[in-house]
């Protein structure tokens, strides 16, 4: 996709969260959509970070990767969607900077 150097388009397949490395939690599905604004925004170490439709968490984890992980990142959710992002949380629970949710 070439407005989101790091994505890959998925075609002919029934579904990319059907795909194996989906099923085994080493690649996210995302629209192209979501996948284009993290990479204009281009997140650097230091800066805080606001992601306020941030549900299921795509965008946000790529925020995080784009800015090499030093960003801080709110993610936020309206509108009672707010348990999708329990699973983002448990996710990033494993890294060791912060994500606050909101």
């Amino acid at each position: 996709v070439p407005a989101a150097p790091l994505h890959v388009r998925v075609r002919g397949h029934a579904g990319a969260g059907t795909l194996p490395e989906v099923l085994l939690g080493l690649a996210f599905p995302q629209g192209v959509s979501s996948a284009v604004g993290p990479p204009a925004l281009a997140p650097r170490p230091g800066e805080l970070v606001l992601d306020a439709c941030a549900a299921p968490g795509g965008k946000t984890i790529l925020l995080d990767v784009l800015s090499g992980g030093d960003a801080g990142l709110i993610a936020g959710e309206p509108g009672g969607r707010t348990g999708m992002l329990r699973g983002l949380g448990r996710f990033l629970r494993g890294y060791p900077r912060g994500v606050c949710f909101r």
